[in-house]
């Protein structure tokens, strides 16, 4: 695990930020499988995990601004794209039934 490098509040908000980003990338690229027990749950949990994760990130660079932050803003992420990883795998799923 890394160490997070607390020498100034602008290289902790940086690497913050960055493994912020990592984790959502992570959950971008998991790509639920309905057809497995727990996994609608699994996705909603991501979701909402993905959502907390860009809340946290929006907080730190409005209250820590970095003048030489290499990350594009969240503002300009924008939304996955609508397909199973947004939980519309649940009404989906639910037609199946």
């Amino acid at each position: 695990m890394m160490t997070p490098d607390t020498t100034t509040p602008a290289k902790s908000t940086a690497l913050t930020v960055r493994e912020l980003l990592e984790l959502i990338a992570a959950l971008d690229r998991r790509v639920p499988r309905v057809e497995r027990i727990g996994e609608i749950t699994i996705a909603r949990a991501a979701s909402a995990l993905k959502l907390e994760a860009l809340k946290r990130i929006e907080e730190l660079e409005r209250n820590y601004p970095t003048s030489s932050s290499p990350l594009e803003p969240v503002s300009n992420l924008g939304e996955a794209p609508h397909d199973q990883r947004d939980g519309s795998a649940d009404h989906k799923n639910n037609q199946r039934k």
